[in-house]
Parts: C-alpha cells; sequence; structure tokens
C-alpha cells in the first residue's frame, strides 16, 4: 500500500514544531519524532485507528493519536493507498482539512 503525505500536512507539522521549540528548545524536534512514530502505526496497521469523530462522510477517514502532544495524524484508507491528509490540533478547527478530501480526487 502506497503512503502518501499532503504538502500541507507537512507544513502543519513544520509550523507547529517552531511553535513548540520557541516555547522549549527541542520539544519541535520531540513533536517531529512522536509525529513520524504515528505515520509509522499507520502505515503498518492502517485499520487500527477509529474513524474520525467528526466527520460523517462515506471515506474511511481515520485518526491516529499523537503521543505526548495534543494533536491527531488525520489520514484517509482506501484500498490502494493511505493519504495523509493533516496534522490536526485535537480541540481546534475541526474538519478545516476537508476541502483535501476534495483535492485529492475522493
Amino acid at each position: 500500500m502506497t503512503l502518501v503525505i499532503r504538502p500541507e500536512a507537512i507544513e502543519e507539522l513544520l509550523a507547529s514544531a517552531l511553535w513548540y521549540d520557541a516555547r522549549r528548545q527541542g520539544l519541535g524536534n520531540q513533536l517531529i519524532d512522536e509525529t513520524w512514530a504515528a505515520i509509522e502505526r499507520i502505515r503498518t496497521t492502517p485499520q487500527a485507528f477509529g474513524r474520525y469523530e467528526f466527520y460523517r462522510g462515506p471515506d474511511e477517514v481515520r485518526r491516529a493519536p499523537v503521543a505526548r502532544f495534543p494533536y491527531g495524524v488525520i489520514y484517509l484508507v482506501d484500498p490502494d493507498r493511505i493519504a495523509i491528509l493533516a496534522l490536526a490540533p485535537d480541540k481546534r478547527r475541526p474538519l478545516y482539512w476537508l476541502n483535501r478530501l476534495r483535492d485529492a480526487g475522493y
């Protein structure tokens, strides 16, 4: 199965890492490490995480938590690929990434 990461998700990760680093040096790198660990878990067992509770559409959108940080990796699973859509904050702006489903052809 192919893993695709939307550029916006990478931008969100980098922006969040910079924000955390501004508060405490090295914390941004910890966020990056934990996010990549979550992505690796998604890659190996995509069905292990629950469907994203705020999304009620027909697509199989799921959320994997990022350990130690208030974020989740939002991703879509289809038979041929896993698409990482966003690194989303747990409490703010749910579903802001919906246009990424349409842009990806879903």
